[in-house]
């Protein structure tokens, strides 16, 4: 049985300044996708009792810094604020693969440096759409 593995991973920040290849030099790349619940439990119940809400997608990242223009460039498409479209998929980025992504805003970008560590940037992002814009079937909305 074949695997997928992480180098083949596609993943570009679409916005208005261009699109920000996250994938050139990325660490750790995660799709925090959760759904809500509020709790029902009143009364004699024995047992709490939950019922859905909203569904919350968070995406985040980890890559080196690469050096000269290639890390200013990345650093200032994901700066906090940054709206746009992020599209990943795990198989890569060739036509027929499948993709997800979703409209959203950067809300965090930090750097660090360890003493013997290179440079890297975590970017986070936070869902702005109603629903996904790509959804797995290479299907855009």
């Amino acid at each position: 049985m074949g695997r997928i593995i992480g180098k083949n991973t596609y993943i570009g920040f679409i916005h208005s300044g261009g699109t920000a290849l996250v994938d050139s030099d990325y660490r750790t790349f995660d799709v925090g996708d959760e759904m809500g619940a509020v709790d029902l439990s009143a009364g004699a119940d024995n047992l709490r009792t939950y019922a859905q809400t909203l569904e919350d997608v968070k995406p985040s990242a980890e890559m080196l810094y690469a050096d000269g223009a290639a890390g200013s460039a990345i650093w200032s498409k994901v700066r906090p604020g940054t709206a746009g479209t992020l599209v990943w998929g795990w198989e890569g980025e060739a036509a027929g693969k499948p993709k997800w992504g979703i409209a959203c805003f950067v809300t965090k970008c930090d750097m660090s440096a360890g003493y013997e560590n290179e440079l890297a940037i975590s970017v986070e992002w936070a869902n702005s759409g109603s629903d996904f814009v790509y959804n797995g079937a290479n299907v855009h909305f």
